[in-house]
């Protein structure tokens, strides 16, 4: 296996990017893998208010193709590791460390074809032909923009088609290439009601009543669903209310909701049927939504079969196509009618203890990322 990309990711991981921290550094290793290399690059930092910055780098004069990698991570704390989080150990063929699969795993694999791309597109005098820009967003855990400002940046005008990567292989790698992703839909509902002695509940316009009779019509109502992705899901993730004690029923109460929502769903129609709901209850209701992330599926079969057919080749499996997971960064491709899939490294324990990468996928993921650089 190529020594030098294993040393990549390890001086990646070594980096705790917990809440977009370390920036700087990251960017000094990439930069110094890309000199060693010999590759031909430009380089930009955008760096909005909030100090988080976000990379780019572009080969060719008129880069068509973009691959994508964030290098921010999640906490660590109150896990317990096997292995420091932040040390890169080596166990059986894997790498131990906060990032490794979530997303440091993919970012390196990436840096490697893109250095291999600049260098091959120059020794061939393609430069004029082909081109590629390299995205490394920062705040893909968090505030979750960078991506979108990249997008914005000059050396983006001419993308046609994209990569993200992200943890998405399940046993093995390539065998699943996301072609979309639900959005996120969280939301907070208040409620205000009458509070009572509990003995006589009768009396009482209590809130957790009001949710249980929500929650159960819930779970007919109908999304209006787009068959090709996964359908809306619907969770109840946490309830209060302001008792305090045991004998008196509450007044007022608090339910959040975490929705993962279908392409078609319209969310709008369910934020007024909720409503509704419960003024026919006589609550007084405000509902807040506290995280919205949109949808995308990318329907261009051009990428699809692209990449399907390179991982063919490349590790023998065909993929299943999904729209597995939460939330990533294609979105924001798919916002800009950019054609984007998503590939990356098998799923170990990602955002939890002893998060790990199989070393093997590295050098998969680059050679699969090279080749789609230098197709048509």
């Amino acid at each position: 296996m190529n020594e030098e990309i294993i040393s990549l990711i390890r001086d990646l991981v070594r980096v705790p990017t917990i809440y977009s921290k370390g920036g700087k550094e990251i960017v000094k290793i990439i930069q110094n893998y890309l000199d060693k290399q010999g590759a031909d690059y430009e380089m930009d930092i955008i760096q909005k208010e909030d100090g988080i910055q976000h990379y780019i780098f572009k080969c060719g004069n008129e880069p068509k193709k973009a691959l994508n990698a964030h290098y921010d991570v999640v906490p660590v704390k109150d896990q317990k590791w096997s292995t420091k989080p932040f040390e890169g150990e080596i166990k059986d063929n894997k790498l131990y460390g906060r990032g490794a699969s979530d997303d440091k795993g993919a970012l390196a694999a990436f840096i490697d074809a893109f250095a291999r791309f600049s260098l091959n597109i120059s020794r061939k005098g393609l430069e004029n032909e082909k081109g590629a820009v390299l995205m490394v967003p920062g705040d893909e855990e968090y505030d979750d923009v960078g991506t979108k400002y990249l997008l914005e940046h000059p050396y983006s005008k001419d993308i046609k088609e994209a990569i993200v990567g992200e943890p998405v292989s399940t046993e093995k790698f390539g065998d699943t290439l996301l072609v979309g992703r639900r959005g996120v839909f969280t939301i907070k509902i208040i409620l205000e009601g009458k509070s009572a002695h509990s003995s006589t509940p009768d009396e009482a316009l209590n809130p957790i009543d009001g949710f249980i009779k929500y929650l159960k019509q819930m779970k007919t109502y109908k999304f209006n669903d787009d068959p090709s992705m996964l359908p809306t899901s619907f969770a109840p993730v946490n309830i209060e209310s302001t008792s305090g004690t045991t004998n008196v029923t509450p007044s007022k109460g608090e339910l959040m909701i975490d929705i993962r929502y279908n392409l078609r769903a319209d969310m709008k129609k369910f934020l007024e049927y909720s409503q509704k709901f419960f003024s026919a209850l006589n609550f007084k209701s405000d509902i807040r939504v506290i995280q919205h992330f949109t949808p995308y599926l990318t329907k261009d079969q051009a990428i699809i079969n692209k990449v399907e057919d390179i991982l063919k080749s490349i590790t023998n499996i065909s993929p299943r196509k999904s729209t597995e997971g939460g939330a990533s960064d294609a979105r924001y491709f798919y916002q800009n009618n950019i054609p984007v899939v998503e590939i990356g490294p098998t799923i170990h324990n990602i955002h939890s203890s002893d998060e790990s990468l199989e070393l093997s996928d590295l050098p998969l993921i680059s050679e699969v990322a090279y080749r789609f650089l230098m197709s048509d």
